[in-house]
């Protein structure tokens, strides 16, 4: 870990190295706080908000990490059930930040992100596989259906189920994922 990297990733300097793996234990440690929570501290706070906006830490990157750990508690599995949500980050209180879109009411802002989690038939979390962010473009402007993000999510899980031979791989999706595309 010394070397600027985790799991792979090139951070390319040690003390981010060593922030990300901190900021990932507080995480781990406080699932259901916030990163001021979670972080305990004001510097803490402000040094985990400063190594997410950096651009040395790209979120894609990041996930295939995760990925990567995932896939390998995936093995051995007879089963595992990939879910895929939509979560709804909302951001409205916090205007100014760039490429949000609508939510559920013209008057919220904020994106969309629909992870897709592993967990075993006995409820154990695994990690999460896929993810994909979206934000709605204003009424009236052309804009991306959520309901490709269904069709990709179980492309992907098909992909993944072919490099994880002895798991069979089951793909949920919410009511939204109930289109003719993805059922052919």
């Amino acid at each position: 870990m010394g070397s600027g990297r985790i799991g792979g990733l090139k951070l390319g300097d040690t003390r981010r190295t060593r922030r990300l793996i901190r900021l990932v234990e507080d995480l781990s440690a406080h699932p259901l706080g916030s990163i001021p929570m979670a972080s305990g501290g004001w510097a803490e706070t402000k040094a985990a908000y400063r190594l997410l906006d950096n651009p040395a830490l790209e979120w894609r990157e990041l996930l295939e990490v995760h990925t990567q750990r995932t896939r390998e508690r995936m093995i051995g599995q007879p089963v595992v059930l990939c879910i895929q949500d939509s979560t709804e980050l909302d951001f409205t209180p916090q205007p100014g930040i760039a490429g949000l879109g609508r939510l559920s009411y013209e008057a919220q802002h904020g994106m969309y992100v629909p992870p897709t989690l592993v967990v075993t038939p006995a409820g154990a979390a695994l990690g999460v596989v896929d993810a994909w962010r979206w934000a709605r473009a204003p009424k009236g402007m052309a804009t991306v259906k959520a309901s490709v993000r269904w069709r990709e999510g179980d492309g992907s899980v098909a992909d993944r189920a072919e490099r994880t031979p002895g798991t069979r791989l089951v793909y949920l999706a919410d009511r939204e994922g109930d289109s003719r595309a993805l059922l052919d």
